[in-house]
């Protein structure tokens, strides 16, 4: 659960993980008068239903429970398995920066313990980079990569 979050209860609970119903009985819309209580159920609502969409994507869980599982001991097999599951690191359409960069940390820190190559701190902020979610911020790299240029 500390790495895969909601993910890692299907260990522990034997079940994939649902977020709770909504209960709009907490809110009281009646006695509002700033509409304030309003917008917060259909917040609400969308929180729970951003959390099942991350739930659906289990691939990275799979894979680094079977990285785990894994009997090879071939170093060059582990090195190997760092250097893709490192370049593959990429941000997710809803995932906070933050829960991405804790993400891309493990997966260099995985991939220097595994005897590779210590990337330079210019290659490792540019790839950190490449990997933020284009959708939500491909104007900003685009205006990183022109200003370096």
């Amino acid at each position: 659960m500390e790495k895969y979050k909601n993910h890692g209860r299907l260990i522990i609970d034997e079940k994939y993980y649902i977020p709770p119903d909504v209960d709009v009985n907490l809110h009281d819309v009646t006695n509002d008068p700033y509409d304030i209580e309003k917008g917060r159920p259909m917040e609400a609502h969308k929180r729970r239903e951003k959390k099942i969409y991350m739930c659906v994507d289990r691939t990275s869980m799979y894979a680094y429970l079977i990285s785990i599982l894994s009997t090879s001991k071939v170093a060059a097999v582990i090195k190997k398995r760092a250097r893709e599951e490192y370049a593959a690191c990429k941000q997710g359409p809803f995932e906070h920066i933050m829960d991405y960069k804790q993400r891309f940390n493990a997966k260099l820190d995985a991939l220097t313990a595994s005897s590779n190559t210590a990337a330079s701190t210019a290659d490792i902020a540019i790839d950190f980079m490449y990997g933020l979610d284009n959708n939500r911020l491909n104007e900003f790299k685009a205006e990183v990569v022109n200003n370096m240029q």
